[in-house]
This record gives structure tokens, sequence and C-alpha cells, in this order.
């Protein structure tokens, strides 16, 4: 009777080994292919949380603030400057980025609005879902570019000034600092008029080619038709 017992109980026993060993094994590879699931995802979600921290830093702070300084300097101050001469002169980089931001989201949306080559590019930015942005196509034909622009605008002044005052010597460099730095910031608001002039010029120059190409044309079709008349008199 013992041995039965004892059979009976070892074939029970081999029987639950059994089965826990096959439970163990099965929820071993599921937990296999769950942690390779998981580890996929956690890449996937680090690569985009390392796109968006790029896109924050540089087309979130650095360029807005670039482009607020470059309103700053060739806009605000000189008017400050036209309205309370005798003002100090500070620049409050909030303030600035604040104005970087609104004027950058103005220039997006009249890129959107005038549906060109620059607004299907800034569309396809963000192809699929916000979360996964293009990186490279929004450097390459946004951050960077702008970056460098507006590092020209920002830099391109005081070398200006610079190279006149070191080239023509008039009276060396200015003794105050702050006669040194009414000129510099007075080289702003000059480069902005002479570009909005050249720029002027430029587009009326465009503008009179255009409309002589149309004079051009119509007198050409004009000529044309009345050679026409005269072949068919004939």
């Amino acid at each position: 009777m013992h041995d039965i017992y004892a059979y009976g109980i070892g074939l029970y026993t081999l029987i639950a080994t059994v089965l826990i060993t096959e439970f163990i094994i099965e929820k071993a590879q599921l937990l296999r292919n769950q942690q390779a699931s998981l580890t996929s995802a956690l890449k996937t979600g680090l690569i985009r949380l390392a796109k968006w921290t790029y896109l924050l830093l540089i087309a979130g702070i650095l360029l807005p603030l670039v482009y607020g300084a470059c309103l700053d300097l060739y806009v605000m101050i000189p008017f400050k400057r036209l309205i309370s001469p005798d003002s100090a002169v500070e620049m409050q980089l909030l303030q600035d980025w604040t104005f970087g931001v609104i004027h950058l989201k103005i220039a997006g949306r009249i890129i959107l609005y005038l549906d060109g080559r620059l607004a299907q590019s800034l569309r396809n930015v963000f192809p699929g879902h916000w979360t996964n942005p293009n990186i490279w196509l929004a450097s390459t034909k946004f951050i960077f570019p702008m970056i460098v622009m507006g590092y020209v605008a920002l830099l391109f002044p005081p070398a200006i000034y610079y190279i006149w005052a070191w080239a023509k010597w008039i009276s060396g460099f200015p003794d105050g600092e702050e006669d040194f730095k009414s000129r510099v910031l007075m080289a702003y608001p000059i480069v902005m008029v002479v570009a909005i002039v050249f720029g002027a010029v430029w587009l009326a120059r465009r503008a009179i080619d255009k409309w002589r190409d149309s004079v051009r044309d119509e007198i050409y079709l004009v000529g044309e038709v009345l050679h026409n008349l005269d072949e068919t008199e004939r």
C-alpha cells in the first residue's frame, strides 16, 4: 500500500515538475520577446527625445534669441534712441527671445500661406506623427541657414564699422566706452537702410525688366499680326 502511495506521489510530482517546467519555459520565452520589444520601444523613445531636445534647444531657444537680438539692434534700440537719446541702452534676453518667437511664428505662417517649396519643406518636417520630426530636413532647410543669416546680420555692421574706422583713421577708435558703443549701435540702422535701398532698387529693376519683356512681346505679336494681314491681302 505504501508502495502505491509512493508511486502515486512520484507520478504526481513528475507531472507537476513537467508542467511547471513547461510553464517556466513559456513565460521565459514570452518575457524574452517582450524584452526585445521593450528594448526597441525604449530605443525609439530615446531617439525621439533626442530629436525634440535638439529642436527645443536650437530652434526653440537659440534661433529666437538670434533673431530677437537682430530685431532689437536694427529696430527697437534705434527707435528708443530716437525717442530718448539720453536713455541707457539695454538688451533683455527674455524680451528678445519673445520677439524672436513671435516673428518666427509669423514668418512660418506667411511661408505656409504662400504655399511654395519652403511651405512643402516645412510640412515635411513632420511627415508622420508629430513625435518623430525630420531633423535633417529641418536643419538643412531652415535651422542652419537661418542661424548663419542671423549671425551675419549680427556681426556684419560692427565689422563694417571696425574696417571703416581703421581704414580712414577718423580720430582712431572713440575714447569713451559709451561713445564707442553708440557708434557701433548706429551701424545697425545704417546697414538696414542701405539694404532696404538696394533691395528696392533690385525689385524695381526686376519690375522694369519684366515690363520691358512684356512690351517687347506685345510689339512682336502686333508685328506678327500685321505681317499676317499683309500676307492675306496679297
